[in-house]
């Protein structure tokens, strides 16, 4: 095994520093996954024999390395994935909360302290039920259930409680966390305050609540308002027909038909201001027809021509 000639040696898995000794060495390559990652050296007194129990006690030794040298490289890189994760997300302003499948909190970021309310010290290794209420756990054990079979990400709103007893309506996005192997291990939460969210919904609810009732009121008045300019207007209109009808004297006829045709535009104007509010109900009716130009600034003149007079 000492000679520098053998395969054994020209593979490095005998030390160079050992070659050329005058001892009896035994070297054992330590190995991973077929991958020789180191060797174990057992040197003895010159003339000393390795028997086959010796080398297979060797080989135990060696492959007992190996895992523990693997082992401690996984640990290593468990240790620095985990310290790369936390300065992610731990210092992140958006509440972010790890559970296992036992629904027990593996990672409880400052934002999440800032929203419930809880120190990571508080949180670390128990369940994540503490913030959820009663009413909703059963909810959410489903929801976790149903994340690690199916593994599919989803965004749901709740509410969570705060450690001083309050409720807060939240926003979380669900993803799981998996392993290389594709296996879920973990759900990972990203949770969102929807308290302002919800104040400002509330007071958009409220002013068109105010805004309808507004305008209802509005439509009641002009419907009263209606009626009540209509009674007058139509005992005027009543009246005009009555002193028509009776005949009399030119002036008293032409008086008498200017009451009835300023009694009738009225009427219509009322009309006017309803449709008015029919527009913004969007329920307005357009009546087309006919008019005669002349016969409307003659009604129009005879309106106003008391009037005109005493200013001219």
């Amino acid at each position: 095994l000492n000679d520098p000639d053998t395969v054994e040696f020209r593979k490095g898995i005998i030390p160079e520093s050992l070659a050329h000794e005058s001892r009896a060495v035994m070297c054992v390559p330590v190995s991973l996954e077929e991958r020789i990652i180191g060797t174990l050296n057992i040197r003895q007194e010159t003339g000393f024999e390795f028997d086959r129990d010796a080398v297979r006690t060797a080989t135990t030794l060696a492959d007992q390395a190996a895992i523990a040298i693997e082992n401690a490289r996984l640990h290593e890189e468990a240790q620095r994935s985990r310290v790369f994760l936390e300065s992610v997300v731990g210092d992140s302003a958006d509440p972010i909360i790890i559970v296992d499948q036992e629904r027990r909190v593996i990672l409880w970021n400052s934002g999440a302290t800032t929203l419930y309310g809880y120190d990571c010290e508080e949180m670390l290794g128990r369940s994540v039920d503490i913030i959820i209420p009663e009413y909703a756990r059963k909810e959410t054990t489903r929801l976790n259930a149903e994340m690690f079979v199916g593994g599919k990400s989803t965004t749901i709103e709740t509410k969570r409680g705060h450690k001083d007893g309050s409720i807060i309506p939240v926003s979380m996005t669900l993803s799981p966390v998996r392993r290389e192997d594709g296996t879920n291990i973990a759900n990972a939460g990203i949770h969102k305050d929807l308290t302002e969210q919800k104040r400002a919904e509330g007071e958009l609810v409220r002013a068109k609540n105010e805004a309808e009732a507004a305008n209802r009121a509005k439509s009641e008045f002009l419907s009263n308002m209606s009626h009540e300019l209509r009674s007058p207007l139509n005992a005027v209109v009543g009246f005009s027909d009555i002193l028509l009808s009776q005949g009399g004297d030119e002036k008293a006829r032409m008086l008498a038909g200017n009451i009835k045709d300023s009694g009738l535009y009225l009427t219509r104007l009322i009309e006017g201001i309803l449709d008015l509010d029919r527009i913004e109900e969007g329920k307005v009716r357009i009546d087309r027809e006919n008019i005669s130009i002349s016969a409307l600034f003659s009604e129009i003149s005879d309106a106003w021509q008391p009037q005109l007079s005493e200013e001219f």
